[in-house]
């Protein structure tokens, strides 16, 4: 991801620029606003507010902190159901530990089904909002809010069902992932697109 998708802040951009024209004309002279302001942070007051801007977007911003809340439920949630995957299947239905390697490989099958949900979002909702001057960072929040459900109904197939067959559990496992990943990939969007200046503290 890192070498293969384009920087899209403008204040990365503008700074990369102005780095280059430094380089290319030994002028000190180019430099962004950014930059200027930065370099009169000290390094006590960059670590202060490092640590205590994502405290204060919680404080005062209801929204970040019932996604946070959630989102670290989710992905608690995440580890602790592929920590379940031994006890079920090796206690269980005593498989070998192949067997068992082979279904954290298929894991891989929700997680690629996310991603085709997510380019079939973007390219039947999002981009199109974007066209015609809709678009809103609440707009992300409609998948999250179609899938979430998945995420209880994994849940339930897999602590219901976990000796009934070994591929009602499986098929949990994808359920599970979808929800996931759709809840990560919609919720973090929306803090890029509604917080830009703060998405790394939200």
């Amino acid at each position: 991801m890192f070498f293969t998708l384009p920087e899209t802040s403008h204040i990365a951009i503008l700074s990369r620029r102005a780095r280059r024209l430094r380089k290319e004309t030994s002028d000190s002279r180019y430099y962004t606003l950014q930059e200027r302001s930065d370099s009169k942070v000290k390094p006590k007051a960059f670590l202060i507010e490092t640590f205590y801007r994502p405290i204060e977007l919680m404080v005062k911003d209801s929204i970040i902190l019932a996604f946070d809340v959630y989102i670290s439920v989710v992905y608690g949630v995440f580890h602790l159901f592929f920590q379940a995957f031994p006890i079920i299947f090796a206690d269980i239905y005593h498989f070998s530990l192949i067997e068992l390697d082979a279904f954290f490989i298929r894991s891989s099958v929700g997680a690629v089904t996310a991603l085709i949900i997510l380019l079939v979002f973007t390219y039947k909702v999002t981009n199109p909002s974007r066209a015609n001057g809709t678009f809103t960072p609440e707009i992300y929040l409609l998948s999250s809010m179609q899938f979430s459900w998945f995420l209880a109904l994994a849940l339930f197939l897999f602590g219901w069902a976990a000796s009934v067959h070994w591929i009602i559990p499986i098929t949990s496992e994808a359920f599970f992932l979808i929800a996931s990943e759709s809840l990560f990939q919609a919720n973090f969007s929306y803090f890029a697109e509604g917080y830009p200046n703060h998405v790394t503290s939200a």
